[in-house]
């Protein structure tokens, strides 16, 4: 009996720039082989598997995503078993992997965060939740601030990814794939993107633990951008989507939160 395995790997993202570091590899057995993936990500990664298979089938056929907790190694995902033992069979598959854990859904849906720029600063909200350039649908933030402005962590988390290699602006979504960013997760499952900041002008690293109120980054005018700003918006992880959230900010002296509305300025005194 002659047997073939050909496997295809693909990474597929919901986000363009946030690219999960994940190995897959699979395992002859004798029913078939194991499918294996080491997450070199310090925080959990979700999977997605499409799969074209030749006699064999799917053990647990019936999951939609697979989720793999941070930093493991040799983490079994599935078997895929022979259905015919005098048959070849061969497989091929792409994996749409991303950052986070959809089952983790229990978030603070009240918590307040802090502006994302330094104590004694006000600033105007460019676009808005469902602004017309670049927020169709979607809840995030464009500050209006000029290039290098400082910007502060809104929440405390840990940094699960930074890129600020980029240096390539336009407004057209072609420069969607030059974008610098910062990737924080929070202790309730979401993400806040810090996006287009300026050229290496990130303050942390991957890994690094922040506090809220940390200064983090300077801000740019890199990427899918019609001029220098801050983009900011919280999201969680969903099979295959980002569910981004509405968040209420610390406003003034901090005595005060609400949601932020479009061309309006707000001030940090606290």
């Amino acid at each position: 009996m002659k047997t073939i395995c050909i496997v295809f790997f693909c990474l597929m993202n919901i986000s363009l720039y946030a690219k999960p570091n994940v190995t897959y590899y699979q395992e002859y057995e004798a029913l078939g082989f194991a499918l294996y993936a080491d997450n070199h990500e310090i925080c959990p990664v979700y999977v997605q598997f499409d799969f074209t298979l030749r006699n064999l089938r799917v053990e647990n056929k019936s999951k939609a995503y697979f989720v793999i907790p941070p930093k493991s190694v040799r983490f079994k995902i599935t078997n895929l078993l022979v259905v015919s033992p005098l048959e070849d069979f061969s497989f091929t598959y792409i994996a749409n992997t991303n950052f986070g854990n959809p089952e983790d859904s229990d978030y603070d849906g009240v918590f307040q965060y802090y502006l994302p720029f330094k104590k004694g600063e006000a600033y105007k909200v460019k676009q808005g939740y469902e602004g017309a350039f670049s927020h169709l649908d979607t809840y995030a933030i464009d500050f209006d601030m000029p290039e290098g402005t400082e910007i502060y962590a809104a929440r405390g988390g840990m940094v699960v990814n930074v890129e600020q290699s980029h240096e390539k602006s336009c407004k057209t979504e072609a420069c969607a794939k030059d974008n610098n960013f910062i990737l924080i997760y929070h202790n309730d499952g979401t993400f806040a993107e810090y996006s287009h900041i300026k050229h290496n002008g990130s303050l942390v690293k991957k890994g690094d633990m922040v506090k809220i109120g940390q200064a983090i980054g300077y801000s740019g005018n890199v990427g899918w951008s019609d001029g220098p700003h801050l983009h900011f918006e919280v999201y969680l992880p969903k099979p295959f989507q980002k569910e981004r959230l509405k968040t209420n900010f610390l406003t003034g002296d901090g005595s005060d939160y609400s949601i932020l509305a479009e061309y309006m300025q707000y001030t940090r005194d606290y």
